[in-house]
C-alpha cells in the first residue's frame, strides 16, 4: 500500500463503560500509521462515565455526544463529524485484531467499486459469529456461518449482499450518495437496510475474511429488546423495499401475535404506514392499505385465539389450584386436631416426667457416693497401670530387637528367593509338585487371580450369566473364566457373554465334549492358576455333582465354593427329585438312629449293669 488514506472509526456508546476500553486497545493498536486513524466516541444520550475514561486514557480520543438514544442517530452523528476518506463503524463490545484494517482495506482500494467490506467476526471462545449476512424466507436475514466451529472455512475475498455493523468500513462517497443510517430503524436491520441502498446505487459489498474481530454478541442490550426491535425493523424494511409483500409478510414468526401491550403489532402499524407513505407516496401507501389492514385483523385473530387459550388454561389451572388449596385445608385441619391431641399427651408425659427426673436426683445422690468409690478405685487402677507401663517399655525392647532379628532374617530369606539354586533348581520343583498337588501354597513368587465358575447341566444359563454379572460388577478387575457343557441353543449366548475373558464351552454338534478336549481345558486351566473355583448348584437331587465337585477339584484352585441357585418355579420332577431326596436322607437318619438304640440296649446298657452287680 502506497499510500495511506485516513480511517475514521466512530464507536456509539450506551453505559458500555467496563467494555469500551478494550474496543479502544485494539483501536490504538491497529498495524497502521496512527495519524491516519481517526476515533470518534459517541455517547447515545445515557450519560455514563464514558467520558472521564476517553479523557484520562485516551486524549486524542474525540468525544461526542447525542441528544436520544437511537444507534443510528448516534452513528450518524460520528459520521458528519468524522473527516476520514473512509469511514469504520465498530460495536462498543467488539476489538479487531491489530491486522483488521491492514488486511481490509486493499480490498476497498482494489475495487473502485467496492462501497463497504466486513471482515470475519469470532464469539469470545473462538466460534464464527458471522461472515456477512445471508437472506432466510420470509424476509428474515442471519448471519452467516452463525456459531459454526472455526475450520478454516469462508476463507476467501468475496461479494455479499449484506454486511454487519459490528465491525464494518464504508467509502465516504458511497454514504453520501447512498444516504446516512435510516434513524428510525434505531438500531438491528439498519445494516440491510443501507447495504440494499448500497446495491442499488451499483455499488459492491465484499467480505475479508483475515479482518478478524472478536464480539461479545448483544454485550449492552437484552434478548427481548433484540427480538422486538428484529422484528419491528423486519416490517420497516418491507415498508421501505418490499411495499407489495408487506401484508403476507407481517405475521412472520407470530412474535407480534404473542406480544402484548406496546409490544403488538397494533402500537408499530403507524410507524409502519408512516414509513411507506414517506417512500412510496400516499397513492401507493393507500392501495396497499386493505391488504395490509386484513393481514393485520389475521394477527390479531390469531393473537384472540391465544389469549383465548391462554384464559382458559389459566382458568383451568386455578380451579385445579383452588382444589388444591382445599385439600391442603382440610390437610391442616387435621394436624391440627392431631397437634391438641399430642399436646395433651405430652402434658401427661411431662408430669410422669417430672416425677421420674423426683427419682432420678435420688439416684443422682447414690451415683456421686459411687463416684467417689470409683475413683479411689482409679488410683488404684493407676498404680497399676504404671507398672504395666514398665512392663511394656521392657517389652517394646524385646520387640524392637526381634524386629532387628527377623528383618536379617527377611534380607537372608530374600538372598536365597535371589538364589540361581532357588530359581533354576528349587522354584521349578516346586511349581511342577504344586501341580500335582492339586493345591495351591501361598508364597512370595506365587499369587492365585481370577474365579472359574463351574455351570452343571441342571442351573439355567440365565442363573449363569446373572453369576458372571455379579463377579464382573463386584471384581472388575478378575479375571473370570466359564466352564460349562450346554445345549446348542445356550453355545451362543455364552460364547458371546461379555462377562467372561475365559471360555471353555461346550455344546453336542458344535463343540463336543470328549475326553482329549476336557483334558486339555484341565491343562489350560491349571496353567492360569485360578484363585477361585465356583461350582453353581441347582437341584438337590442332580446326580451329576460327584463329576462336577471332582472336576472343581482337578482346576487347582486355592478355594472352592458351592453356590446353590433355588429354581424360580419347581416344575413336577423337580418337587419329586426333591421329595426323594429328602426320603433318602430321613430314612439314613432313621438307620442310624435305631442302630444307635440297639447298641445301647445290647452292649452299653448290659456292661453297665454288669459292673453293678460286681460292685
Amino acid at each position: 500500500m502506497n499510500t495511506f488514506p485516513t480511517v475514521s472509526f466512530i464507536i456509539v456508546d450506551y453505559n458500555g463503560v467496563s467494555l469500551l476500553g478494550d474496543c479502544l486497545d485494539s483501536l490504538c493498536g491497529q498495524d497502521y500509521p496512527k495519524e491516519k486513524i481517526e476515533i470518534i466516541v459517541v455517547d447515545n444520550g445515557a450519560g455514563s462515565d464514558s467520558e472521564r475514561l476517553i479523557v484520562t486514557r485516551y486524549p486524542h480520543v474525540k468525544y461526542l455526544k447525542s441528544s436520544v438514544n437511537n444507534y443510528c442517530a448516534a452513528n450518524n452523528v460520528g459520521i458528519r463529524k468524522s473527516k476520514g476518506e473512509f469511514v469504520a463503524l465498530v460495536n462498543n463490545d467488539a476489538t479487531l485484531a491489530p491486522c483488521w484494517l491492514k488486511e481490509i482495506l486493499p480490498v476497498m482500494l482494489h475495487h473502485k467499486k467496492a462501497a463497504a467490506a466486513c471482515g470475519k467476526v469470532l464469539f469470545p471462545d473462538g466460534r464464527i459469529q458471522g461472515t456477512g449476512h445471508i437472506e432466510l424466507p420470509n424476509f428474515y436475514w442471519a448471519d452467516r456461518g452463525f456459531k459454526e466451529e472455526e475450520r478454516g472455512q469462508y476463507a476467501h475475498i468475496e461479494q455479499i449482499d449484506s454486511i454487519s455493523h459490528c465491525a464494518a468500513i464504508f467509502r465516504r462517497e458511497c454514504i453520501m450518495q447512498a444516504g446516512l443510517l435510516d434513524e428510525d430503524f434505531i438500531m438491528y436491520l439498519e445494516d440491510v437496510d443501507i447495504s440494499l441502498r448500497i446495491a442499488q446505487k451499483g455499488w459492491k459489498l465484499f467480505y475479508v475474511p483475515l479482518s478478524i474481530a472478536h464480539h461479545k454478541f448483544h454485550g449492552s442490550i437484552d434478548d427481548a429488546s433484540v427480538e422486538f426491535l428484529c422484528e419491528r425493523n423486519r416490517l420497516l424494511l418491507l415498508a421501505k423495499h418490499f411495499p407489495e409483500k408487506l401484508a403476507d409478510a407481517l405475521f412472520g414468526k407470530g412474535f407480534f401475535a404473542r406480544a402484548q401491550s406496546k409490544k403488538g403489532l397494533l402500537g408499530i402499524l403507524p410507524l409502519i404506514l408512516d414509513k411507506l407513505s414517506k417512500h412510496h407516496g400516499a397513492e401507493t401507501a393507500r392501495s396497499l392499505l386493505p391488504e395490509i389492514f386484513a393481514g393485520t385483523e389475521k394477527v390479531l385473530n390469531y393473537q384472540k385465539d391465544t389469549l383465548a387459550k391462554r384464559i382458559a388454561d389459566a382458568q383451568e389451572q386455578f380451579e385445579s389450584h383452588k382444589r388444591q388449596c382445599a385439600v391442603e385445608i382440610n390437610l391442616l385441619k387435621e394436624t391440627v386436631e392431631a397437634a391438641k391431641k399430642d399436646i395433651t399427651q405430652q402434658g401427661a408425659q411431662l408430669a410422669e416426667t417430672e416425677a421420674r427426673l423426683s427419682e432420678a436426683s435420688c439416684e443422682l445422690v447414690l451415683l456421686r457416693q459411687r463416684c467417689s468409690e470409683a475413683a479411689q478405685e482409679i488410683a488404684e487402677k493407676e498404680q497399676e497401670i504404671s507398672s504395666i507401663n514398665r512392663q511394656l517399655l521392657l517389652n517394646t525392647q524385646v520387640l524392637r530387637e526381634a524386629r532387628e532379628e527377623a528383618s536379617s532374617l527377611q534380607s537372608q530369606l530374600h538372598q536365597i528367593y535371589n538364589s540361581e539354586t532357588y530359581r533354576f533348581i528349587a522354584k521349578p520343583l516346586w511349581k511342577i509338585l504344586d501341580f500335582f498337588k492339586g493345591k495351591r501354597i501361598a508364597r512370595l513368587d506365587s499369587h492365585g487371580s481370577g474365579v472359574i465358575v463351574i455351570k452343571p447341566f441342571c442351573v439355567g444359563t440365565a442363573d449363569a450369566l446373572n453369576m458372571l454379572r455379579q463377579l464382573c460388577q463386584s471384581y472388575p478387575q478378575t479375571r473370570i473364566a466359564i466352564f460349562a457343557n450346554v445345549t446348542a441353543a445356550d453355545y451362543q449366548v455364552l460364547i458371546n457373554s461379555e462377562f467372561a475373558q475365559d471360555r471353555y464351552i461346550f455344546s453336542p454338534g458344535i463343540n463336543r465334549l470328549t475326553i482329549w478336549r476336557l483334558c486339555k481345558a484341565l491343562l489350560h486351566i491349571r496353567s492360569i492358576r485360578y484363585d477361585q473355583s465356583i461350582v453353581l448348584m441347582g437341584e438337590p437331587a442332580y446326580r451329576g455333582y460327584w463329576k462336577v465337585k471332582l472336576f472343581a477339584l482337578l482346576c487347582g484352585s486355592r478355594r472352592m465354593k458351592f453356590h446353590f441357585i433355588r429354581p424360580a418355579q419347581a416344575e413336577s420332577h423337580e418337587t419329586y427329585a426333591a421329595v426323594r431326596y429328602f426320603g433318602k436322607v430321613l430314612s439314613s437318619v432313621l438307620r442310624v438312629s435305631v442302630f444307635a438304640v440297639a447298641f445301647l440296649l445290647g452292649i452299653v446298657i448290659p456292661l453297665k449293669l454288669k459292673k453293678i452287680f460286681q460292685k
